[in-house]
């Protein structure tokens, strides 16, 4: 699968094929830059179960997360993209009835920006991994981003993950998240305190 190679095997691999005249696809003139910017473009990732054990048989299971992304549940492994999602308006079963609604990730139309749904639905396979007794989480393959999310969803629960290695900015952008969180949290309780005291 084209998506799983890295992109110097990529386009050394378009390389060769156009040498021994095989190919001639104008991909040929496409820079390793411009390969990173789209594939960072396409979010994805696959893990498994930190202590795998090998299974007989697998019937895949879907989950659709908060964003509306179908999870594949392998059992010990499970991916998510957005899939045909991706381009558009997103998915249409998750239509908000609320026009213009803006909470903070949610656009107008419901779906919430690519960032909010790469958040999301990390989120829900690290707490998937949990409820499935894994051991803990190890990255196969993934977009950069969608590998910070699922680390920054498994730090958030305490959850063990191998495969990625934050480097120090992507520890920053984790403290100001949980920063804000916190800031986030206190507005909301501090309103809700102050609306039970107007309705006593």
């Amino acid at each position: 699968m084209l998506i799983n190679k890295s992109i110097d095997d990529l386009i050394k691999d378009f390389w060769e094929n156009r040498a021994m005249g095989i190919i001639k696809d104008p991909l040929d003139l496409i820079s390793k830059e411009t390969l990173v910017f789209l594939r960072e473009r396409y979010p994805y990732i696959q893990i498994i179960n930190m202590q795998a054990k090998s299974e007989d048989s697998v019937a895949p299971k879907f989950r659709k997360s908060p964003a509306g992304w179908i999870i594949h549940d392998y059992g010990q492994a499970m991916s998510v993209s957005p899939g045909k999602y991706l381009h558009g308006s997103g998915n249409p079963e998750l239509q908000n009835d609320k026009e213009g609604s803006d909470d903070g990730g949610i656009d107008s139309t419901g779906f919430g920006t690519l960032t909010r749904q790469v958040i999301d639905s990390t989120r829900t396979m690290v707490e998937m991994a949990i409820e499935k007794g894994w051991n803990g989480i190890e990255i196969i393959s993934g977009t950069n981003f969608m590998k910070w999310a699922i680390w920054f969803a498994s730090q958030d629960k305490n959850y063990p993950l191998i495969g990625y290695a934050p480097d120090r900015d992507e520890q920053k952008k984790l403290e100001r998240v949980k920063r804000i969180q916190k800031e986030r949290t206190q507005v909301v309780e501090a309103e809700d305190a102050l609306a039970r005291k107007m309705n006593e």
